[in-house]
């Protein structure tokens, strides 16, 4: 049908337009028109809308012959049809070539004048080196093609103006470019006929996998785009439920005989996939094979890229697990120390002062025993603070009162899970500790807040900076902090101080609970 309507307008227009005098001015113009339409009906099966594009540029070639009004209405569908087979997911660039071949063709002043013809032709072939689509569809050998094809289209219409506007008998020169731009047109139609029934497989994978990885976008909506079927379904398969359903969970069955076909898909003999598309794909088993192979390659990756975050999800318990662990002996040596030797140790001191009058011997003993006290007294708070027995806050400020650097202390009420209790306890500690070796710092500043779904702190002195944040005690810290997946930052710019940073994420349920 496209074809007969085809000939018919293109029997009028030359009738028309130039009485069938000269052939070389009749026979050009009938085979360009000709060939245009017979690109459309190669692409419609894999592209439709840029067959209708290809349709739409043969017939307004012919209309220019009939309404010299519309005798440059081709090259706005012309430069259309190229950038949309040139650019896989139009961007920015894409839109403003597209629409400014519209613009330039709704005033037949805009092509008619040699200036104006080489601006707009200049502007958009500048803009064109936007069009080019970033990254796998980029290597797509048909996709470069088409590119190639919109660029000699443009340059052709910026040379002919050239010539034109340099020629000292306009006349004399028209007649030249006419039939140069004649022959680009057929050399691009040729290569739409060559490519366009649905192309090499790679080309489609190549854009289903680029639009694949857009932001938002999914497999249903890659492969929409690509065969333009926006009615397209993509079921996956659930071993659990033994059916397909979509990422929201509805099911997606084999639809009935129709307009719609159902192109399941598997691999290793296993069920993968089943896409319902137009009827249309079913004629073409290139493009279905290609279909196939992207399915495969997308739903691999998103396997492969679950099983990944399930190591990744694995790995970080793990760790957490280990500090919990760590954690929990450290507390219970502490408690084993206190319950053990070191109220043992606190008896025996206390009978060894009871005497009035001790003797030498007994005093020695007896400072020997303060002195064993203390040790195990600090070996019991390095291990597990008994002050966390009380609160994050009461252990912070117990901390800070043992250094000889002024610490200002300030803690969120409540009580906090006790690991994270502990993890930043023990931050802030190496913190100070620093601090009392490095800095020489006239104060610190301990900060412990609550916000919306995390335990934030800060330590921040007044010290001479420079600190490493790859040091062992602050390589230390922040593996701890991300083992409950937390953050931790160091800046420390040399003679202006030392800002650490931290946070630890809480649940809802995590608190804070009252002291």
């Amino acid at each position: 049908m496209v074809g007969v309507v085809s000939v018919a307008l293109g029997v009028l227009s030359e009738g028309v337009g130039y009485g069938w005098g000269d052939p070389l001015l009749w026979a050009p113009d009938l085979v360009i028109g000709l060939v245009w339409a017979a690109a459309g009906l190669r692409l419609w099966t894999s592209r439709p809308r840029a067959a209708a594009l290809a349709w739409g540029v043969s017939a307004t070639w012919y209309l220019g012959s009939l309404l010299p009004i519309g005798v440059f209405w081709h090259r706005a569908l012309l430069i259309h049809v190229l950038v949309l087979l040139a650019a896989p997911r139009p961007n920015r660039w894409a839109r403003v070539v597209v629409l400014g071949g519209y613009l330039a063709s709704l005033s037949p002043v805009v092509w008619r004048a040699e200036e104006s013809t080489m601006l707009v032709a200049a502007v958009l072939l500048v803009l064109v080196l936007g069009v080019a689509p970033r990254g796998r569809g980029a290597g797509s050998p048909l996709t470069r093609t088409y590119q190639t094809c919109l660029v000699v289209t443009l340059l052709v219409l910026l040379v002919s103006a050239v010539v034109r506007s340099v020629a000292t008998d306009p006349g004399r020169g028209a007649l030249p470019t006419l039939l140069a731009y004649e022959a680009a047109l057929a050399v691009v139609a040729l290569v739409l006929l060559a490519t366009g029934d649905a192309a090499d497989s790679d080309s489609v994978v190549d854009r289903v996998l680029e639009l694949n990885d857009g932001p938002g976008s999914s497999l249903r909506d890659a492969l929409a785009d690509v065969l333009e079927d926006p009615g397209l379904e993509v079921g996956y398969w659930r071993d659990h439920d033994c059916l397909y359903s979509d990422l929201e969970g509805r099911a997606v069955v084999p639809p009935p005989a129709g307009h719609r076909v159902a192109l399941p898909i598997d691999r290793d003999g296993r069920p993968v996939a089943l896409v319902v598309h137009a009827a249309s794909l079913q004629g073409d088993p290139r493009l279905k094979a290609a279909v196939a192979v992207a399915t495969r390659l997308v739903t691999a990756n998103a396997e492969l890229s679950a099983r990944v975050d399930e190591r990744r999800a694995d790995l970080a318990a793990s760790r957490l697990r280990l500090v919990q662990s760590a954690d929990g002996e450290r507390a219970q040596l502490a408690a084993q120390l206190r319950r053990g030797p070191l109220a043992r140790l606190t008896a025996l001191g206390t009978m060894l002062d009871a005497g009035s009058e001790p003797q030498p011997l007994l005093a020695e003993a007896f400072a020997r025993v303060q002195d064993a006290l203390e040790d195990l007294g600090r070996w019991e708070r390095g291990l597990h603070p008994r002050e966390l027995d009380n609160g994050l806050g009461p252990a912070l400020t117990s901390l800070a009162g043992l250094g000889s650097v002024p610490v200002t202390v300030s803690v969120s009420p409540g009580r906090f899970p006790r690991e994270l209790e502990a993890a930043v306890y023990y931050v802030c500690a190496e913190a100070l500790s620093n601090v009392a070796k490095h800095a020489a710092a006239r104060h610190v500043t301990v900060d412990v807040a609550l916000g919306e779904d995390r335990l934030c702190f800060t330590v921040v002195d007044d010290g001479s900076g420079g600190a490493v944040p790859t040091g062992t005690g602050l390589q230390g810290a922040r593996d701890r902090l991300e083992a409950f997946g937390g953050t931790f930052t160091v800046t420390s710019v040399p003679g202006a101080g030392t800002t650490l940073s931290g946070t630890v994420p809480m649940s809802p349920e995590d608190g804070p609970a009252p002291p």
